[in-house]
């Protein structure tokens, strides 16, 4: 701001030049109608628009203010800053009370956030700083760890129940009897189904099933390996297999499997208990 003309105006330009490495934002003002304007776009690099001439000091009107507040922060308080845009005044959140942060804060344009140091981590609530106990040493327990605020908690496989720090085996017997028809035995891991004399596990290592070669009575005795047989039955058009154990009839065949021996019958009932995987002798 000036109201005359420069008495060193040889030295302005090194002077202006100067002002400008050091300052973030510049405007010049001219007052009266003593000022050299040449000096004024000197001061103001140049630029047309960073410069202003009024006639008198009460012409430091609202308007002019405001014209020289477009670039600078007319905040006096140390939080507000001008942004490295030349334009944006910002508020520096960190300022105050560290944002709210129990670690580092960091201070953006319009916002700001919270850090924390190496072995903590950052709580949903975006600022508490919370020691994460499962960097070190997985914090003593056996299988996973999750870090919870002001705290952790053990994890451990589908097979395991948490003890403490440790995973101790489940028992799926207990629930719904591990979905054996008849017996559950429980393992470490695991857990297995069995079956009683005369039955035997189905394919879906959980059902059982009626054992026809358990009890073989003649002339139905193999004189080789006795299996539950697969029978292959027509009715009309259809062609289906038989599982004699489950007495049920499965949807048609599209896929023949060869056969050791083939029963066939015209009647309308009839029953293969055993059949031999091999010849008769």
């Amino acid at each position: 701001m000036t109201d005359g003309r420069s008495q060193d105006w040889r030295q302005l330009p090194v002077a202006a030049a100067r002002m400008h490495e050091l300052a973030t934002y510049f405007f010049t003002l001219g007052i009266t109608n003593r000022v050299n304007e040449q000096e004024l776009l000197t001061i103001a690099n140049n630029d047309a628009s960073k410069y202003m001439i009024v006639p008198s000091f009460d012409d430091l009107d609202d308007t002019v203010l405001e014209t020289l507040a477009e670039g600078t922060c007319v905040q006096p308080e140390p939080q507000h800053f001008l942004a490295s845009d030349g334009h944006t005044c910002d508020f520096d959140e960190c300022s105050a009370n560290n944002g709210g942060c129990s670690g580092e804060c960091t201070n953006t344009i319009g916002s700001f956030y919270c850090s924390c140091p190496e072995g903590e981590s950052l709580l949903a609530d975006g600022v508490t700083c919370d020691p994460d106990e499962c960097l070190v040493n997985n914090a003593g327990c056996e299988q996973g760890c999750i870090n919870k605020p002001g705290a952790f908690a053990c994890l451990c496989g589908n097979e395991f129940e948490v003890s403490g720090l440790t995973c101790d085996d489940f028992n799926e017997c207990l629930d719904e009897n591990g979905g054996c028809s008849h017996d559950c035995v429980d393992t470490s891991p695991g857990y297995r189904c069995e079956c009683p004399t005369g039955m035997i596990l189905g394919p879906d290592m959980e059902t059982c099933e009626l054992d026809s070669c358990a009890n073989q009575v003649a002339p139905f005795v193999c004189s080789h390996n006795c299996t539950t047989p697969k029978i292959a039955v027509r009715w009309r058009t259809t062609i289906s297999t038989l599982e004699a154990a489950r007495q049920r009839r499965n949807p048609s065949v599209k896929r023949l499997e060869p056969l050791d021996w083939l029963y066939s019958n015209e009647l309308g009932r009839t029953e293969v208990k055993v059949a031999c995987t091999s010849p008769p002798t």
